[in-house]
């Protein structure tokens, strides 16, 4: 298997959704055997002034060892981060409109926790919505669908897929995705 690499934002978003999406991963990394931890990685996409912070919260939850922070304004590691991740943890359904299109132009699988029912250009051909219902069952949920897309590569290729084409149907002009090359 190849590494999997999970990328997210940070608390510049949302500190409860951040929070839900860093429990969830160590939740995850936790759950597996050492074989499959050493292919696993977070990246989180922060605002410096929130570095020192979510630093913090991965150190607490013990997974600083395989989580990377980037700036927000570091466009060339943003860049080269979202063409190597394998999934796209979107942890804030209320600022949607703007960045799906760039996370699905990458072919990047979205999971998404949805807390108002109104989540734009996102459906289950490339990503997965979960429902907000605690924090705690949507920490569950989002654990179960990110090892469910680890450990079913079909599924997570099916889902790359479907990022790549509504990428091209919705939001290009007929033109070229940012990964010509669906990977799994």
């Amino acid at each position: 298997m190849h590494s999997y690499n999970v990328i997210t934002f940070g608390n510049f978003l949302s500190t409860e959704c951040t929070e839900i999406t860093l429990r969830s991963f160590r939740d995850f990394y936790d759950e597996v055997t050492p074989k499959h931890k050493k292919k696993l990685n977070l990246v989180i996409i922060e605002d410096p002034d929130h570095f020192m912070d979510i630093n913090r919260q991965t150190k607490d939850l013990g997974i600083q060892h395989v989580t990377h922070v980037i700036s927000r304004f570091d466009l060339k590691s943003i860049e080269i981060e979202m063409g190597n991740a394998s999934i796209f943890v979107f942890n804030d359904s209320t600022k949607t409109y703007k960045i799906i299109p760039q996370i699905l132009s990458y072919s990047l699988p979205i999971v998404c926790i949805d807390q108002f029912n109104k989540i734009e250009n996102l459906d289950h051909t490339c990503g997965i919505i979960v429902k907000y219902r605690s924090k705690e069952s949507t920490t569950i949920d989002i654990t179960e669908v990110v090892k469910m897309l680890y450990f079913d590569r079909e599924a997570l290729k099916v889902l790359r897929k479907g990022a790549k084409a509504k990428y091209r149907k919705e939001f290009s002009w007929g033109g070229t995705s940012s990964s010509e090359k669906v990977k799994v």
